[in-house]
C-alpha cells in the first residue's frame, strides 16, 4: 500500500490559519478523551480532539465489553470485620458501585441501540465465599445504590441452581445461586464513534492518525506540536488548555515533551479468550470470584463465548502488554477447566484472543494498580491548564466527561453547562453499517476511516465475528481502496496486513478462509 503520508486527507475541518487556537486540545481518541471532548464542545468551547492512531483502538478497543453494574465492586467485603478493618476501601467501593449503576441506567436511555442484555450465573458454594444470605444482601444493596436503575435478579437454592447450564457439573457443592440481567455494548468501537460523532455535532474538530510531537509552554497556554500522518506535514496549534487522555501513553507523551510530571497511572493487562462453547449455554454467561481466581468471567457474543479477564500488572512498554501470551492462554484453560463440565472443557479450542494494558490511576502509596479513576488537575500536574485523566472505564465515561468539563470551564472562567442533548443526540447510523460500497465510501469520508481495520473492528463488528472478517475482507479492500485511490499493489499489501494483524495480536493462526468455505464459521456480527 502506498505510504499512509500519501493518503488524500479525509475529515479535516481545521480552520485555515497558520496556527489555530482553541480554548482546550484533547490527546487520545479513546473513550475518555471523546466524551471529555463531547463534554467540552457542548459546553461551548473550541476543542480539538487528535489521536496518533485510529479512534478506539487502543485500551478501549481491548475491554471486557461490558456495560457493567459494578457488582463486583463489592466482593472483597464478604465478612463484615473486612468493612470494620478497611472502612475507606468499602466506602470508595460502594461509590464506584453506585456510580456504575447510575452510569448503566443513563447509557441504557441515551443508547440502547448500542446495549443487549445478557443474563449472568453466580455460583454460590457451601464451603467457600459468601453465603446465601450475604449474596441476597449484596444483589438487595445494589437497588438502593440507584434505585432507578433497572434491576433483575432471582436467588436459586441448590436443587434449582444445578439445572443452570453452567452449574450442572460445579467444582464444588452448591447452595444457591444468583441470576440477574446485566448489559453488553454491540462493541465498544462502536460506542466511541458514536460520541466523537456527538461531539463533531457541538462543534468540535476531531482528528485521528494525528501524532502528538511535543508539548510546550506559549505565554499563558500551550503550543501543540502534531504530525498528520496522511499528509506527512507538521502542524502546531494553540491552546488555553491541554487534556491528556493518552491512556498508557499519558506519561510517555509528557516525558518526550520534557514534562515533569510524577508518575500518574500504573498500567495493568487484561487478557481475554474466544471460545465456542455447546449450544446449551447459548446466551448465559458466568461470573465467579474465588481466591484462588478472583473475578471472572464467561460472557456470551453471539454465538460464541469470551472467558476472561486474566490481569497481569504490567506496563504499556512491556512487549506481551497488547497480546496474549502462552501464559495468559494456559491460565484461561486452567480456569474454564474448573467450572466447565470435564468433556466440554477439553474440547475448548481458543479461535482468538485479546489483551490491552489498562490505564489504571497509580496508588502514590503502593505504587500499583487502583480501582478509582481519577482527574489531575494543575495543582498536581504542576502545570497551568494541564490536565490529565488516568484510570478512565468504558461503563462510566460519561461521567468522566463532565467531571472534565466541569474543571476545565472552571479553570477557563467559564460556565460548564450540563447539556443533556450531549447524550444520543445524533440518530442511529445503524443503516451505515452495513457492508456496502456506499457505506465505506461514507465510513472513509464521515468517520475518518483509514485502513482495512478501522473499517472491520471499528466502524462495523465483522472483525469480532467467528472468522475476524476473513469472509468480508476482498471486498472490503475493493471499496476501501475505490475511495482512498488505491492501486492493486495497495490493495493486496493492506490484505497482508490485515491479515498479520489477527495472526499477531489476535492469535488466530487457523486458516480462516479453509474454515470459512466448509461451513465452521458463523460469519455474522
Amino acid at each position: 500500500m502506498e505510504n499512509m503520508e500519501n493518503e488524500a486527507g479525509r475529515g479535516h475541518n481545521l480552520p485555515p490559519s497558520d496556527t489555530a487556537r482553541f480554548d482546550t486540545v484533547v490527546i487520545g481518541g479513546g473513550i475518555s478523551g471523546a466524551a471529555a471532548a463531547r463534554e467540552l464542545a457542548a459546553s461551548g468551547l473550541s476543542v480539538l480532539l487528535l489521536e496518533a492512531k485510529d479512534f478506539a483502538s487502543g485500551t478501549t478497543s481491548r475491554t471486557s465489553r461490558l456495560q457493567y453494574c459494578g457488582l463486583a465492586y463489592l466482593a472483597g467485603f464478604t465478612r463484615f470485620r473486612d468493612i470494620v478493618r478497611h472502612p475507606i476501601q468499602f466506602l470508595t467501593s460502594l461509590r464506584l458501585a453506585r456510580r456504575s449503576m447510575i452510569e448503566r441506567r443513563r447509557f441504557l436511555s441515551s443508547h440502547p441501540h448500542l446495549l443487549r442484555p445478557v443474563p449472568f450465573q453466580i455460583p454460590i458454594f457451601a464451603d467457600e465465599g459468601p453465603s446465601v444470605s450475604k449474596m441476597a444482601l449484596a444483589m438487595r444493596m445494589m437497588a438502593v445504590l440507584d434505585p432507578a436503575s433497572p434491576w433483575s435478579w432471582r436467588l436459586l437454592g441448590a436443587k434449582e441452581a444445578k439445572e443452570l447450564p453452567f452449574m450442572g457439573d460445579a467444582p464444588k457443592p452448591l447452595a444457591g445461586a444468583i441470576v440477574y440481567l446485566d448489559y453488553q455494548y454491540d462493541w465498544p468501537e462502536r460506542v466511541c464513534v458514536e460520541v466523537l460523532g456527538e461531539a463533531k455535532a457541538f462543534g468540535a474538530t476531531v482528528r485521528n492518525y494525528a501524532v502528538v510531537e511535543n508539548l510546550s509552554r506559549d505565554g499563558t497556554g500551550w503550543l501543540i506540536t502534531y504530525k498528520d500522518r496522511r499528509t506527512g506535514q507538521s502542524r502546531g496549534v494553540v491552546a488555553s488548555s491541554v487534556l491528556n487522555c493518552a491512556g498508557p501513553w499519558v506519561g510517555e507523551l509528557a516525558a518526550g515533551s520534557g514534562l515533569d510530571v510524577q508518575k500518574l497511572n500504573s498500567g495493568e493487562k487484561g487478557a481475554n479468550v474466544m471460545v465456542r462453547l455447546p449450544k446449551r449455554y447459548r446466551g448465559q454467561g458466568l461470573q465467579v470470584r474465588t481466591e484462588e481466581d478472583g473475578t471472572f468471567y464467561i460472557v456470551p457474543w453471539n454465538d460464541l463465548h469470551y472467558i476472561g479477564p486474566v490481569n497481569t500488572v504490567m506496563e504499556v512498554g512491556d512487549s506481551d502488554s497488547f497480546r496474549v501470551t502462552d501464559s495468559d492462554l494456559k491460565r484461561f484453560l486452567d480456569i474454564a477447566g474448573r467450572y466447565l463440565p470435564t468433556q466440554d472443557a477439553e474440547g475448548l479450542d481458543p479461535i482468538f484472543a485479546w489483551a490491552g494494558t489498562r490505564p489504571r490511576t497509580r496508588d502514590q502509596h503502593s505504587g500499583g494498580p487502583a480501582a478509582m479513576p481519577r482527574l489531575h488537575c494543575p495543582d498536581e500536574t504542576r502545570f497551568p491548564g494541564y490536565f490529565v485523566y488516568t484510570g478512565g472505564l468504558l461503563m462510566m465515561h460519561d461521567s468522566m466527561g463532565r467531571e472534565c468539563a466541569r474543571a476545565i470551564c472552571r479553570s477557563l472562567g467559564r460556565n460548564w453547562k450540563k447539556n443533556r442533548k450531549a447524550y444520543g443526540s445524533l440518530p442511529s447510523p445503524h443503516s451505515r453499517l452495513e457492508l456496502t460500497r456506499e457505506n465505506v465510501r461514507w465510513m472513509v469520508e464521515q468517520e475518518q476511516a483509514l485502513t482495512l481495520e478501522d473499517i472491520l473492528f471499528r466502524r462495523t463488528s465483522h472483525g469480532w465475528a467467528e472468522d475476524m472478517g476473513i469472509s468480508v475482507l476482498s471486498s472490503t479492500a475493493d471499496w476501501l481502496g475505490e475511495a482512498l485511490g488505491w492501486s492493486e499493489t495497495d490493495r493486496n499489501k493492506a490484505i497482508a496486513e490485515y491479515r498479520n494483524l489477527i495472526r499477531d495480536q489476535f492469535r488466530a493462526t487457523m486458516d480462516f478462509a479453509e474454515r470459512y468455505q466448509s461451513r465452521q464459521f458463523v460469519t455474522q456480527a
